[in-house]
């Protein structure tokens, strides 16, 4: 999956 890394930021960024 090449959103994987895209994916994985957002949901720290939301996560924060």
């Amino acid at each position: 999956v090449l959103g994987n890394k895209y994916q994985s930021k957002l949901l720290e960024i939301i996560d924060a």
